[in-house]
């Protein structure tokens, strides 16, 4: 895949059901930021710095070189308006005010980023409330292992 002028581009995760792509940022050679919270693959999360390999047309992911200290929340909304629901809206407002960022992939399915200075317990217990189902996608709560400026 060829990336853009600002160094990103995409890479490819492996998942339970098969591969998953998510932004990145290029930090030279062939380590990468992700940019991107992950839908579907376990064990990463926003900023973690990977190294990545081409294979074909994509950089697949090989391995993980560093933890950024995100952790990663899955949120399905299980009625039949899902994101667009009033209880989605407010409980997106409520992550935000906590310190979060999300992605939505419609009609129900977020994936929450929760970074390192969220405490991930109000986060989950935000999720109680609201009464979704959630599950961790990345509940890593170590600190980073290797801090890289691009």
């Amino acid at each position: 895949m060829k990336g853009s002028a600002s160094g990103k581009c995409k890479v490819v995760l492996d998942t339970e059901e098969g591969e998953e792509k998510v932004w990145a940022l290029s930090l030279g050679g062939s380590h990468y930021r992700i940019q991107s919270v992950p839908f579907f693959a376990y064990n990463i999360s926003l900023e973690d710095i990977v190294e990545a390999h081409r294979q074909g047309r994509n950089l697949r992911v090989r391995k993980m070189i560093g933890k950024s200290g995100h952790r990663t929340l899955r949120v399905i909304f299980e009625d039949e308006e899902g994101l667009d629901s009033e209880n989605a809206k407010e409980f997106l407002t409520v992550l935000e005010r906590l310190g979060c960022v999300y992605e939505g992939f419609p009609p129900m399915l977020l994936a929450v980023d929760v970074p390192s200075e969220v405490d991930i317990e109000a986060v989950i217990e935000s999720c109680e409330e609201a009464k979704v189902e959630w599950e961790y996608g990345d509940p890593q709560l170590e600190r980073p292992v290797l801090e890289t400026n691009p």
